[in-house]
């Protein structure tokens, strides 16, 4: 039996410490530091009260606790929990009884919460008192005043947990998605709590997903995926791929599966662990060796996004639990890229198995006009034999991609399912991919008053031009006499296809 009798006593030399019994006496303080973990195996007793156990925290993370939580199921604590201004945290409270006051909710620093039903009119009810009591489990978005550790007072939540009011909401912008929070000052094992012996969690996709700053120079918030069937995850965040190893106190999505209304989840202690990894948020997942996994990013030299596709032996081609929706982030300064699980748009899209020199058709869409690139920033266990090909449909080219190289490219702002695919071909089919056979009977070029200049062969006949953005649009159209044709229009700068008896042509305005 360990018991604390002095004024202040902290765990903080072992990474992971285990005690059986414990007892802290009136009077004294028992803190475990910041990153440092701490199990108690048996009995713990506070008679010090709420400030008598201090979980603390700092900038580089959080201390932890882990209980048997069969007699241990009011034990007063202090959590902390280290919080910068300027930025939105997505945040669940690990204590019972916890209000707004936690946060010191106001006008100016209101508390946000998602309500799924009303996910079109009214998504985000605002908290701006002090008396609000806070859901366990349940996530929020939280604003504060000055950066340091936010105090959390009160008995730990321990033991069975659950949250029966998720919903799906026909119609709504997110249509199912609910925001939810680990309810422990530890972490949470997201594989153990969507597995199908957990009856107690019903009607849930197997992915969450997590909102969270990316490390750009000036940072914007975006989501990053994990899917627990494919053991996968996104880097939209730019430090590490995430996991299923949900942070203490963390908040963040799940999703009520299609056909369903409600929802239910449903956790316990044996889903708890600590971290262990001191230098990651997330734990690194285990080597899946029976599948193969491409990672593609589009980027635009500020902000990035991520679609991975994976090959699984136990996965379809239709939509299934290796597939994982994409959530967009709404951001006209991120550029996103997607696949399609049957017709779902999916950030995580999970194959049986490869189709040579089929198409995997890959979304693209941006909110403003911009350079981009395409590349692959993973290819695992794929034969050694096999290429990874970029196809741009709108400029008809095809770029091997499977070293990294990225595929650059200009466009206006667009969502478009139509320029871009995959191809997954063989070495000994791409002789000449980056280099395709020029039609030297047109050429296309521009002149100092940026406009289009049309030449052809003398023995050309007479024909129609169309010229059209790199999204489709049609700009003009007009007939061809002749051997040279100057288009009287000044074109702005960006790329444009230039189209004269089914032969196209890229020319770039600057």
């Amino acid at each position: 039996m360990n018991s604390y009798n002095s004024p202040t006593a902290k765990i903080k030399t072992n990474n992971l410490s285990v005690l059986n019994d414990v007892t802290i006496a009136s009077g004294s303080v028992l803190q475990v530091s910041p990153l440092i973990g701490l199990t108690v195996g048996g009995t713990f007793t506070n008679n010090a009260g709420n400030t008598g156990f201090v979980l603390q925290s700092d900038a580089t993370g959080t201390g932890t606790f882990l209980d048997n939580g069969s007699t241990n199921s009011a034990v007063a604590a202090t959590v902390q929990q280290y919080l910068t201004t300027g930025r939105n945290w997505y945040i669940s409270t690990p204590v019972t009884n916890t209000t707004s006051a936690v946060f010191s909710a106001n006008a100016t620093n209101p508390l946000y919460y998602y309500d799924e039903v009303n996910g079109t009119s009214a998504p985000w009810p605002t908290i701006t008192n002090t008396t609000t009591s806070l859901g366990v489990m349940k996530g929020y978005v939280a604003n504060v005043a000055s950066t340091g550790a936010v105090a959390f007072t009160g008995n730990l939540n321990t033991g069975a947990q659950s949250i029966t009011t998720l919903t799906r909401t026909a119609g709504q912008t997110k249509e199912g998605f609910n925001l939810v929070g680990n309810p422990y000052p530890s972490y949470l094992n997201w594989m153990l709590a969507i597995d199908a012996s957990n009856t107690g969690t019903t009607n849930l996709l197997t992915t969450v997903w997590y909102r969270t700053k990316n490390n750009a120079t000036t940072p914007a918030y975006v989501f990053d995926t994990y899917n627990e069937t494919a053991n996968t995850g996104t880097n939209n965040n730019g430090v590490a791929a995430v996991t299923g190893m949900i942070s203490p106190m963390q908040a963040f999505w799940v999703r009520v599966a299609a056909g369903q209304t409600s929802g239910t989840l449903a956790i316990n202690n044996a889903m708890r662990l600590h971290q262990d990894v001191a230098t990651n948020k997330f734990r690194v997942p285990a080597a899946n060796a029976t599948q193969k996994v491409l990672r593609l990013q589009v980027s635009n030299g500020t902000n990035s996004d991520e679609t991975i596709v994976l090959f699984n032996a136990n996965a379809t081609d239709g939509y299934d639990a290796y597939d994982s929706p994409k959530m967009t982030n709404g951001n006209a300064s991120i550029p996103e890229i997607y696949t399609f699980a049957g017709t779902e748009k999916a950030v995580i899209n999970g194959l049986n198995s490869i189709a040579t020199n089929s198409l995997v058709p890959l979304g693209f869409s941006t909110g403003a006009a911009n350079t981009f690139s395409i590349k692959a920033t993973e290819v695992t266990d794929f034969d050694t034999d096999t290429r990874i090909v970029l196809k741009d449909k709108v400029l008809n080219v095809e770029q091997d991609i499977t070293s990294g190289t990225p595929y650059t490219f200009t466009s206006d702002a667009t969502s478009t399912e139509n320029r871009f695919a995959i191809i997954f071909k063989s070495a000994s089919a791409i002789t000449g991919i980056d280099n395709p056979t020029e039609n030297t009977d047109v050429r296309v070029s521009k002149n100092a008053d940026n406009q289009i200049v049309i030449t052809r062969n003398v023995d050309s006949q007479s024909g129609v031009v169309t010229i059209c953005n790199t999204i489709g649009q049609k700009l003009l159209t007009t007939t061809l006499t002749g051997e040279t044709t100057v288009i009287s229009k000044s074109f702005s700068p960006g790329v444009y296809l230039v189209t004269v008896n089914n032969i196209t042509k890229k020319v770039i305005i600057n």
